[in-house]
Parts: structure tokens; sequence; C-alpha cells
């Protein structure tokens, strides 16, 4: 970072909090928390020594005073933050004009967008969590996610266990849901007994429903979802999918 970089970087705010948590008349001496901050960030002690005398020319009751934000109507560009987009910021002044050319983009950006870059990922955000996950109690069987967005949902019934051709009740060991991944689901026709599809994904079962569905609607016979329920009396409301427990190894797709 260049010289004229860390000396905007640094800025009076750092200086003008610890103004403002220390009372008036020990301000005289800048902290030696301080010092070892901005030191350790490149900056020089007489940077920030000429920072905190003009900090400290702002009155104390001043700085205890709350100061409401000016309400802005221009848009958020957010980047995750890199070295090399400095100079971004310079270049989005630079093309506003194009934008203002336009008489639709000139209504969306009025003004430049307001540039923020959040915190690029690094290795205690990877190894660390913020929170450790919490127990879940969910009893066992399939059961619909309740997302207003998932078309899979209306057709997931709530049952702990899944009835064999030869009418056996089997349990099913956890607890899945249209958003569970690496599972074994079964697809079971509401008209026909018999009409029964095996079949895993590594997917969430809802996007891997996304794909039976389009293979109905475009009444592709070719597969042997779409196939079935193309047939005459037969529709998407007849589907019933239901993820059976998770896989370890492949098992063959069952036809209808």
């Amino acid at each position: 970072m260049a010289r004229r970089d860390l000396q905007r970087s640094l800025g009076p705010a750092p200086c003008t909090r610890q103004e403002r948590q220390l009372g008036s008349g020990d301000s005289s001496k800048v902290p030696s928390s301080l010092l070892l901050k901005t030191s350790q960030q490149g900056h020089s002690s007489r940077e920030v020594d000429r920072t905190f005398e003009r900090a400290t020319w702002i009155p104390h009751e001043e700085l205890l005073q709350y100061r409401r934000k000016t309400p802005t109507n221009r848009t958020p560009l957010v980047m995750t933050y890199h070295p090399s987009l400095e100079p971004i910021r310079k270049i989005l002044k630079k093309l506003q004009p194009i934008l203002e050319k336009d008489p639709i983009l000139k209504k969306i950006f009025p003004e430049p967008p307001i540039l923020a870059f959040r915190q690029a990922p690094n290795l205690a955000n990877l190894i660390t969590r913020s929170k450790l996950p919490q127990p879940q109690n969910t009893p066992k069987g399939s059961r619909p996610c309740h997302d207003k967005k998932s078309k899979t949902c209306p057709h997931i019934s709530t049952t702990s266990t899944i009835t064999t051709p030869h009418n056996r009740a089997i349990s099913i060991p956890g607890s899945y849901s249209c958003t569970s991944r690496n599972v074994v689901y079964l697809i079971q026709c509401t008209k026909c007994p018999d009409g029964r599809y095996v079949g895993e994904t590594r997917q969430q079962l809802r996007t891997r429903m996304n794909a039976h569905r389009k293979s109905i609607k475009d009444r592709n016979t070719q597969l042997p979802v779409g196939a079935h329920f193309s047939q005459e009396g037969h529709s998407l409301s007849n589907l019933s999918p239901d993820p059976q427990g998770k896989f370890t190894q492949h098992f063959p797709e069952t036809s209808l």
C-alpha cells in the first residue's frame, strides 16, 4: 500500500473514538494500545501523534453527541476486498457519464454507486465457526421442508415408514426433507399400487425432483418417470416422492 494510502486510511476516526472514551483532561498523550495497533498497520508514531492532536481539538461534549446518518438512495456495489481493487472507486466516477447518457440507467444510477468491500475469506473463517451447531431433536422419517419456493413440498408426505411391494413396513432410519442431499428416494404413484421408482441423488432432493417434473411436463417417454406419469389419467398430482435414507454405494434405478 502506498504512503498516501496509509495516511488516508488512518483518518481521524480511531483517534476520535479514543478521545470519546477518554474523559476531558486525559487526552494529552496517545494511548499505548492505539500506538501499538496503528504501528502494526504500518503508520508512524509521528503520523499518529499529528492525527490524535487534531482529534483533541474537537470538544468532548460534541464527540458524545449521537450523529444520525443521512439516508441515501445510492445503489451499493458490494465486492470482496482485494488490494488490486483499490482503483475501482476512480473507475466508477470516470464511467458515471456513460450511465447518465442512457435515460433508463440514469434513473437507476443518478449518482455513482456506493462502493463497499466485504471481508475476503481467511483461514480462521474456513476452520472455525461463530457458534456451535445445536443438537437437533427432529423425529425420524420424511417430511416437507416448508419452504414456500419449494415445489416438492406439496408432494412429500410426513411418514416414518415406507411400504414395500410385499406390504412390508420399513422404518426410515434418519430424518429427511426436500433439502436433504445424498439420499435414496422413492417415487410412488398414488393411482397405481405397484408404480414405484427408486433413485439416488447427490443433489438436494427438491433439485432432483425438478428434473423429474420437467420430464412429466415435457411428456418425455424416454425416461421412466416421465413415461409413467404421461399416461392417460395421470398427472403431477399423483407424484409422491419420499427420501428413504443416506446412500454409501450406487443403487440401480428401478423403473416404474
